[in-house]
């Protein structure tokens, strides 16, 4: 295969088409990938991948201008937060580097080109532990892109070495190319080819030896072949198409017009429908769980590190939790054994208080077993496996995991009413006097900020009503100032 080439004339169009094994560079179930490209350091717009890896919009490509086969692509593969919180933050999960050239010389017969990634260390240590620190083998990640290159850059067939004729012969298939399309050998021609005239459509080429040649991209036997280079017409002796990749020494060949590159249609790389499993809940929603429970951290986590984080802090709040619920139990069964003789009266609502206390204690107190049980000994992967559940995400795990809080809140206030109904029956005026105080210390800012907001809106009311009755007195005397000049007027004209 010959191709022309004469860049930095026209443009290049490059195509993202997919991504394969990046999902696995990122713990959660379903993500968008970003890739973000830039040609010789100057940034392109980025493409927003589907949760499957593949492009949804193949028709938009990459123009490049002013580009040769020596410009280099910086690929990244970027993943974005999903909360407002952390919206502009990215992390950079893998990246690879490609000039045009090679990425021209890749290509299959899809016009495909693979082109393997390389991980960050954040991802490369996801990949590397499962949490328990078991290594665990994966799939290389890659990514797949389209490249068509400028008109000037032309793909011919390969012909014999004698003398053939092209209009009776038709371009020989594409077979896929892999790494070793690199590695081709170069051949040079001794004496320059005969080309035939233009009307003949037709391209003769001669070669009488085969000295030996170099590989692309490297320092062997180039030094030598740079003389002859520069006036020779060239053959690359493999059944690959690979592009001519010298600037520096043109190509004197002449090609038939219809053995240009043909645009095609993958259709095997349209987009699928994949659910999106994190819509669940509306941003109101969102936020109110967001405030009894860790669920913005959750759904945040890059990784096991972070999941690692709010599994040791719920642990220690469902330990705390669990032996200040023990405590009340213990108190509310002390009370439960009271006569009705005891120094103390217990009324009804004394009763009815203790009565719920501790069945909130004891309920919490099962609730927070099982928790424990569940999630104690667990590794960040099992854990996030576990708290998933289901229905494949974290709101019945995030309300069932301040359970035990809620209930020792809740048999907290039924011991504090317990003692306050006992301590009123005993001392009435000192108990609403403490309770009072101590109402007032809690609440203080709210009545503070209720007292500044009642202010000014009355103040606000104010300034209204008074400019109400400015207004309302200019017009009046607007309007009787007119009706005294009209009557002046009347009377001169009589």
């Amino acid at each position: 295969m010959v191709f022309t080439n004469n860049a930095h004339e026209q443009e290049w169009r490059l195509t993202v088409v997919r991504t394969h094994n990046v999902h696995q560079l990122k713990q959660e179930k379903s993500w968008r990938p970003i890739v973000q490209l830039a040609v010789d350091q100057q940034p392109f717009p980025e493409v927003m991948l589907g949760v499957d890896g593949q492009n949804p919009n193949l028709k938009t490509t990459h123009i490049i201008h002013d580009a040769s086969h020596e410009s280099r692509v910086v690929f990244e593969i970027c993943c974005q937060a999903k909360t407002k919180k952390k919206q502009k933050r990215r992390t950079v999960l893998a990246r690879a580097s490609m000039t045009l050239g090679e990425i021209l010389v890749r290509q299959d017969a899809k016009k495909l080109t693979e082109i393997k990634l390389t991980c960050q260390t954040s991802a490369i240590r996801r990949l590397s532990s499962n949490g328990s620190g078991n290594s665990t083998p994966t799939r290389h990640p890659h990514l797949h892109v389209r490249l068509l290159p400028p008109p000037s850059i032309t793909l011919l067939p390969r012909r014999s070495t004698t003398s053939t004729d092209v209009s009776d012969s038709e371009e020989e298939p594409l077979t896929p190319s892999s790494d070793r399309a690199l590695s081709e050998t170069l051949s040079v021609a001794s004496e320059p080819v005969e080309q035939p005239s233009l009307a003949a459509e037709t391209v003769l080429r001669h070669r009488k030896r085969k000295p030996k040649g170099y590989h692309l991209f490297s320092g062997s036997e180039c030094g030598s072949e740079d003389s002859r280079l520069s006036s020779g017409s060239f053959q690359i002796d493999a059944e690959e198409t690979v592009p001519f990749l010298e600037p520096e020494s043109p190509v004197r060949e002449t090609f038939v017009g219809e053995h240009g590159i043909r645009h095609w249609i993958a259709g095997s790389f349209l987009p699928q429908y994949s659910p999106d499993r994190f819509s669940v809940l509306s941003q109101h929603g969102s936020s109110m769980l967001d405030i009894i429970s860790p669920y913005q951290r959750l759904n945040d986590a890059d990784g096991f590190e972070e999941l690692e984080r709010v599994m040791r802090d719920l642990q220690a709040e469902w330990n705390y939790a669990g032996a200040s619920l023990i405590a009340l139990a213990a108190i509310d069964a002390t009370v439960f054994g009271l006569t009705p003789d005891s120094t103390f009266a217990i009324d009804s609502l004394a009763k009815r208080s203790v009565a719920a206390g501790g069945l909130a204690a004891g309920l919490g107190l099962a609730i927070d077993v099982w928790l424990i049980l569940q999630y104690n000994c667990a590794d960040p992967r099992k854990f996030q496996t576990r708290a998933l559940g289901v229905f494949d995400n974290y709101i019945s795990f995030c309300i069932t995991c301040r359970l035990p809080t809620l209930c020792l809140f809740v048999s907290t206030c039924a011991l504090l009413l317990f003692l306050c109904s006992v301590a009123f029956a005993v001392w009435p005026t000192a108990s609403v006097v403490v309770c009072f105080v101590a109402g007032f210390l809690v609440v203080s800012q709210y009545l503070v900020w209720a007292i500044m907001r009642g202010v000014r809106a009355i103040w606000r009311g104010m300034v209204g009503i008074f400019m109400g009755s400015v207004t309302l007195w200019r017009g009046m005397w607007d309007v009787g100032g007119r009706e005294k000049e009209e009557g002046e007027r009347v009377e001169q004209k009589t």
